[in-house]
């Protein structure tokens, strides 16, 4: 049984259940649309949010509640389930958005993970994991899996999903951890790269594909500024060279795909102006139709969490916006029948998961 802990105050819970006996988070309510969504296909990437929300089963990502019913869903690149999906993951949805209502219907849900890997140092006090020589930053919206990161110990497996910020540190949504034995992977961008020595860095972690696999590359070896996924499927010390670097026995190219609407959700990875930024690595270029929220356009700089909605260009990548929004991270949103309450312990379990309330 897994253990979220959720913040939210006995008094509001005790409120939720005399109301209807079921449970969500302090969100406005999008629930109970059957209308049919009118606009073309769109592509959003952000954080699950919450589950249930529509009739047959639903996923919320980002705030916008999807019916998951005909899905395609895909986990580290295999086909999967809904059921492998959980509060935190960072999710790109294939779909269609009703403008009328915010609901959609998703075609395709994937989830790759961010890094599996080893656990190098903890700093419990600061809130940092290293692994695989990321900087994982824990905050207050963080989820985690069975394990709280005050159990974690140098050399346990995790998995984190989140979102990169300026200087390469990830801000995780999600933390659990896995069996030793699972093969280790991490996304990022390529810097240092040397054809010669067939070596690359990935944020602090030297990686060295002397004798990896390159997939989707376009006609040439891995250069700077490259998105890739890298991974080791050998087993122990053996992905690990004597420098210390990974030892890649694949290198797949992740390039940005030319979309004709898209949302996407993270941080504000560099900054030049508010007409020239980068939101998770992406170029952005907002144009004078572009709408910013309030203040937004003043608010947005590095390491700014926003919402950006708009049209990747095929030639360059870079993400032309319609709107900018500037917003904290959603919180984790889950609506269903409460099953039972336990006032000693301070829990309530419902979808089979038993809830910490603080």
């Amino acid at each position: 049984m897994k253990v979220i802990n959720w913040v939210l105050s006995w008094a509001a819970t005790l409120l939720v259940l005399s109301e209807g006996g079921g449970s969500r988070a302090q969100t406005p309510d999008q629930s109970g649309s059957d209308a049919t969504p009118d606009q073309g296909n769109k592509r959003l990437t952000g954080t699950v949010a919450g589950f249930g929300g529509v009739d047959g089963g639903g996923v919320n990502v980002g705030g916008t509640w999807f019916d998951t019913s005909g899905a395609a869903v895909w986990i580290d690149g295999a086909p999967g389930s809904q059921e492998q999906l959980q509060s935190g993951h960072v999710v790109t949805v294939d779909g269609n958005v009703d403008q009328a209502t915010g609901k959609g219907v998703a075609n395709r849900i994937a989830y790759e993970p961010r890094i599996i890997g080893p656990v190098e140092s903890i700093d419990i006090e600061n809130d940092r994991l290293k692994v695989l020589g990321q900087s994982i930053s824990i905050t207050p919206d963080t989820s985690f899996g069975r394990s709280h990161p005050s159990s974690f110990r140098t050399g346990d497996m995790v998995e984190v999903s989140g979102f990169v910020k300026s200087g390469g540190v990830i801000s995780a949504t999600r933390i659990e951890g896995m069996a030793i034995g699972s093969t280790i992977q991490v996304s990022g961008i390529v810097t240092g790269s040397d054809e010669m020595l067939s070596r690359f860095v990935v944020g602090a972690l030297p990686i060295s594909f002397h004798a990896a696999r390159l997939d989707g590359f376009p006609g040439r070896l891995v250069q700077d500024r490259d998105r890739v996924e890298v991974r080791c499927s050998l087993s122990g010390d053996a992905c690990f060279d004597e420098s210390g670097a990974l030892v890649a026995t694949s290198v797949a190219y992740e390039g940005v795909e030319a979309a004709d609407a898209v949302e996407m959700d993270g941080f504000v990875t560099r900054f030049e102006s508010s007409v020239d930024f980068e939101i998770s690595n992406i170029p952005v270029k907002t144009v004078p139709d572009t709408l910013f929220d309030g203040d937004d356009e003043q608010r947005i700089r590095a390491d700014t969490h926003a919402t950006v909605k708009g049209a990747i260009e095929k030639d360059t990548g870079t993400l032309v916006a319609t709107s900018v929004d500037a917003q904290p991270i959603s919180r984790i949103e889950i609506e269903a029948p409460v099953v039972s309450v336990d006032t000693e312990t301070g829990t309530l379990t419902l979808l089979g998961l038993m809830i910490q309330v603080n």
